[in-house]
């Protein structure tokens, strides 16, 4: 897993993994 990225960067992820959204700014391209 990507243990670098920020905890804000994780939790933009964790919303696009459960909440299916797109307003991840930081890497949403990797979990479309």
């Amino acid at each position: 897993m990507d243990s670098y990225l920020p905890d804000e960067c994780w939790e933009s992820i964790f919303r696009v993994i459960i909440n299916d959204d797109n307003d991840d700014d930081c890497n949403n391209n990797n979990h479309r």
